[in-house]
């Protein structure tokens, strides 16, 4: 843990706690003259964990909040939250979780013994580690509750394992603060949380997943191949075959070593490919065979199809000619 910062400005608080965790203002209640804060923070893989106390009443205020998710653990006293249009409180026995939102009021403390513990994740790693979990190419954003049950259960295992961290990264020189030990640590965070609480993905998590036999595989990489130019996704191609999508997902790792979108954007780049070939500089677009193919991003496709092929797409235009 980075050493605990005291100090009585609102300001450098503010300051601080934008190094820390997020950007906003900190209004104490009453008398400015009043105010005082400890802030500490420190980051295990591609987690941030943080603490902070308040020796007054105060109101945090944050703008948006889009890039993170992030789990609130009050020590004493009730914590108010604005998220939006919602209001929630958190306390000892319920933690308020954060999604990614465009603008977070919190107002709470009032003596330095209350001290907030707050555990941020970044979206696209915590949303690519649940990706992972079910075997998919891509989540959406995930609608955590906003308050999880710390009393009991799974809820009250994951409390047990964030204050764990946070007593270990104040030992110095302990193995939380060992960067090969402390992603291990990261993605337990990660995935005890989404296991923990009653998002939309939840149910999907606990039921097992059959891979799809090759026979359904082959006919999905058929279907691929033969509507690559259209603008299809992997929920259509699993539609297409009649299995789900972690199924379909599953079963192209298994049988090919590869995901249904992997299988289809370089499907595509074949197709390009083909139309570059057999283009004319004179008549023919780089970008326009880009479009064509799906792909809107020059760049990017200009970077993949390079990966695929060991030349630019230019190159392979200006050869066929």
């Amino acid at each position: 843990m980075e050493p605990r910062i005291s100090t009585t400005d609102p300001d450098e608080a503010s300051a601080i706690g934008a190094r820390l965790f997020y950007g906003g203002a900190i209004h104490p209640a009453g008398r400015a003259a009043g105010f005082s804060a400890q802030l500490g923070g420190a980051r295990v893989g591609s987690v941030a964990l943080g603490t902070v106390s308040y020796g007054t009443r105060v109101t945090m205020v944050f703008g948006e909040l889009k890039g993170s998710y992030g789990v609130s653990l009050p020590a004493l006293g009730p914590l108010e939250l604005g998220l939006g249009s919602t209001e929630v409180t958190a306390t000892p026995d319920s933690a308020a979780v954060i999604g990614p939102i465009d603008a977070v009021r919190a107002t709470g403390w009032g003596t330095l013994h209350d001290r907030l513990a707050h555990v941020k994740f970044e979206r696209e790693i915590l949303e690519a580690e649940l990706s992972r979990m079910l075997g998919v190419d891509q989540v959406d954003e995930i609608r955590f509750p906003y308050l999880m049950d710390l009393r009991s259960g799974r809820g009250a295992e994951w409390s047990r394992l964030a204050h764990v961290l946070f007593g270990a990264l104040d030992a110095p020189g302990g193995l939380a603060g060992n960067t090969l030990f402390s992603s291990q640590l990261s993605s337990a965070l990660m995935t005890g949380l989404l296991l923990a609480t009653g998002h939309q993905y939840r149910e999907a998590l606990e039921s097992p997943t059959r891979p799809a036999p090759p026979a359904t595989v082959r006919r999905a990489t058929q279907f691929i191949d033969e509507n690559a130019h259209l603008p299809i996704t992997v929920p259509d191609i699993a539609a297409a075959v009649g299995v789900s999508v972690r199924t379909l997902t599953r079963g192209f790792r298994d049988h090919l070593g590869t995901s249904p979108g992997a299988y289809l954007t370089r499907a595509r780049l074949d197709g390009a490919h083909r139309d570059l070939a057999a283009g004319r500089p004179d008549t023919t677009s780089v970008s326009q065979v880009a479009a064509d193919w799906g792909f809107f991003n020059l760049g990017r496709f200009a970077s993949r199809y390079r990966a695929a092929f060991g030349v630019l797409p230019s190159q392979t235009l200006r050869a066929g000619s």
